[in-house]
């Protein structure tokens, strides 16, 4: 697979994709990349996605806890494949059980402010 990101021309071996491979949904494959995630849309898919537009005028908005596009992928051609992210580590989710209430309530203050951010965009 070849893919430009930001300029950037990429090419993967089957061998490296399965090596990157993460996980995918209805929508997308993901593989990860050293820090980022490679959001590689599927040819067909019901489910709604994200287009060109919408992932350049998200990846320009700052956020503290709820993950953005950050910049498009496209394939050899130009055609939009899909974006990239920041790569966030697996947690279990029962850690947020054990998380001090005051820490909660901070990173529950800080989806919030987050959310306010996209409404206002």
């Amino acid at each position: 697979m070849i893919i430009n990101i930001n300029g950037q021309t990429y090419e993967f071996s089957k061998d490296e994709l399965n090596y990157m491979y993460e996980d995918e949904g209805n929508e997308s494959i993901i593989y990860r990349y050293k820090d980022k995630a490679l959001k590689i849309y599927k040819a067909y898919s019901r489910k709604d996605r994200l287009t060109k537009l919408s992932v350049d005028k998200l990846s320009k908005i700052k956020t503290k806890r709820i993950l953005m596009p950050e910049s498009i992928i496209h394939n050899k051609e130009g055609q939009f494949l899909g974006y990239t992210l920041k790569y966030i580590e697996r947690y279990q989710k029962s850690l947020i059980q054990d998380l001090n209430i005051d820490k909660f309530i901070e990173e529950m203050k800080l989806i919030s402010d987050d959310i306010e951010i996209l409404s206002d965009n």
